[in-house]
């Protein structure tokens, strides 16, 4: 969150007027990202203009972490979610997991409300989901809770130490 890279690809910046409207932005985020192809965000890369030095300063930007996905998935020559499946799911026994929304019955998840009770929408498919786009059962869940606090491996450790600063949570600036 620290690359300088926006939120999301395709890079709209109306979307991010201030005020938001949170009544409206998950609908229009779902709109402008549904389908979105791997050609399509390396295009939008290519194209983007950074307005800051990197590491400069804290945006929060699902743009760097879905490029994260694209760069382990040509690290592993395995796709994002065939990477979570060896490396996080399987291990831990998470057979409830998965980062494919067409994979799920989606009757049987729990219905997101904001603060105005509006239901909001799940996430649209695209070819990278590495942003926070895994749907798990809570047994699940709390298989991957129980290995993060009783794990003495060096890389929950590391994944436990504070790398971010307090305004990490501003979306945009």
């Amino acid at each position: 969150h620290r690359t300088g890279l926006p939120l999301l690809f395709p890079h709209r910046e109306e979307l991010y007027e201030l005020p938001f409207d949170w009544d409206r932005l998950p609908f229009e985020i779902n709109r402008v990202q549904a389908n979105f192809t791997k050609k399509e965000f390396f295009d939008s890369l290519k194209k983007y203009e950074f307005d800051t030095v990197p590491r400069s300063q804290t945006l929060y930007s699902n743009a760097g972490t879905n490029l994260t996905g694209y760069l382990l998935e040509n690290i592993y020559e395995q796709s994002f979610e065939e990477i979570l499946q060896d490396k996080v799911f399987s291990p831990l026994n998470m057979n409830n997991t998965t980062i494919s929304l067409s994979q799920v019955d989606t009757s049987i998840l729990a219905k997101g409300r904001n603060e105005n009770k509006i239901e909001m929408p799940y996430r649209v498919e695209k070819e990278m989901n590495a942003e926070g786009g895994i749907i798990s059962s809570v047994d699940d869940m709390i298989k991957y809770l129980d290995y993060h606090l009783n794990s003495t491996s060096t890389v929950v450790e590391q994944a436990h130490e504070r790398i971010l600063s307090d305004d990490v949570a501003e979306y945009h600036q």
